[in-house]
């Protein structure tokens, strides 16, 4: 069976997987795989995943230490969303993504 993520914030968009770059933990202790924002992209409002393929380590401390995302990495999250979107594809990372 596999382990429990969550939800995320918008339950239509299902569950959590293990995130682009694993599981981490946050600074309050709590197992961290996603981190998501809502963009207008393409004229619609979709959430997508601001820790994704691409986000350096240092990016990530910024999010699991609490810190907002910088312009960069949103920068990176849209893009990522867009290149995923444009292939059918959900911009989080699920099961199919590991095959």
């Amino acid at each position: 069976m596999a382990e429990d993520y969550g939800m995320r914030h918008n339950p239509k968009d299902g569950k959590k997987y293990t995130g682009w770059k694993g599981i981490h933990t946050n600074k309050q202790g709590q197992k961290v795989t996603e981190y998501s924002m809502g963009f207008g992209i393409d004229g619609k409002e979709v959430d997508i995943p601001i820790i994704v393929p691409s986000t350096t380590q240092k990016e990530l401390d910024v999010i699991l230490n609490g810190g907002e995302p910088t312009p960069g990495m949103i920068e990176k999250a849209i893009e990522h969303a867009k290149i995923r979107m444009k292939q059918g594809k959900s911009p989080f990372k699920n099961p199919e993504d590991d095959e």
